[in-house]
Order: structure tokens, then C-alpha cells, then sequence
């Protein structure tokens, strides 16, 4: 649960933590390793596909929140939490079958974000033969990152909750 709130929040200040980073980086006061590891930091999480990854998967798994919250009280109840896990695999489905538009929605809040933290949207080249990184063909990058990213971890999240649905 912690991490699912975790993800959200990050989202949420993601703007605050750059700049954060930033003061750290640029303080001559702090130690040369601070001041390197907080640069590292801000290359690693200023990226587009940073912020496409955040925001597909903070809100891909805001569904399992209701089933999370129920696992993990004090209260168990077994028929209930089926009934959760029923609901979070139609959710995943329903997810899934309207990719596009979901996955549209969550772009646009990556691009939103993106441009408020001052990094533009990009896709990386496709080329012909690719053995240790994606190589997804596509003619946009909003749909280089439809098939990258929210696809995979839509089908992840649907085969994660097949066998929990079938007990």
C-alpha cells in the first residue's frame, strides 16, 4: 500500500523533487558525492521515458488499492477479498481492452508533466535489428509508448491476477 501511495505522491511532487535535487546538486556545502549522486538522480528521473513509466504504472495500480487495503486489514474477510480480486481482473480487462484510450489519458499527463519539468516528449530511434533495449515500430511517440510500456505492463498485471482470481 505504502508503495502504490508512494507512486502517486511521487507523481504529485515531482516538480518539487527536481528542484530539490537540483539545490542539492548545485550546493557547494554539500559533499562532491552528495552533489554527484543528486546529479545522477535528476539525469535518471528527468527523462520522458521516466515520466511515462511513473504515470502509467502509479495509475495502472491505483485499481489494486481496494484489494490491497482489504489483504492487509486486520479483518480479513475471504469472500470479500475474492470479490476484490474478481473486480480488479475485470478492471485489468476493461483496462486493457481500451488501451487506447487509457493509455492516451495517462500519456497526456506524462506530457503535461514533462513540460512543466521542461523535457520534451521523445521516442527513441527504431532500429533494424535490436538485441538489448526495446525496438517497438512505431510512428508516434505517443504510440512508441503505448506498445513499450503500457501494453507490457497491462498484460503483466492481467497475468499476475489470473492465477489469485482462479483460487
Amino acid at each position: 500500500m505504502a508503495r502504490i501511495n508512494g507512486l502517486s505522491i511521487f507523481r504529485k511532487v515531482y516538480l518539487a523533487i527536481l528542484a530539490a535535487l537540483e539545490v542539492v546538486r548545485t550546493d557547494k556545502s554539500n559533499e562532491s558525492d552528495t552533489r554527484y549522486k543528486a546529479g545522477g538522480i535528476i539525469k535518471a528521473i528527468n527523462s520522458f521515458q521516466f515520466i511515462v513509466c511513473l504515470v502509467v504504472v502509479e495509475r495502472c495500480l491505483k485499481c489494486t488499492r481496494p484489494l490491497t487495503l482489504q489483504l492487509q486489514s486486520t479483518s480479513l474477510d475471504a469472500g470479500k477479498a475474492r470479490e476484490k480480486v474478481a473486480l480488479l481482473f475485470l478492471t485489468i480487462n476493461e483496462l486493457r481492452s481500451d488501451v487506447d484510450e487509457c493509455h492516451q489519458a495517462y500519456y497526456q499527463m506524462a506530457v503535461e508533466l514533462a513540460e512543466a519539468g521542461g523535457v520534451k516528449p521523445f521516442k527513441k530511434r527504431t532500429g533494424n535489428r535490436q538485441m538489448h533495449r526495446n525496438n517497438v515500430p512505431a510512428d508516434s511517440t505517443a504510440e512508441y509508448f503505448k506498445r513499450a510500456v503500457t501494453i507490457p505492463f497491462l498484460v503483466a498485471c492481467r497475468t499476475i491476477t489470473v492465477p489469485i482470481f482462479s483460487l
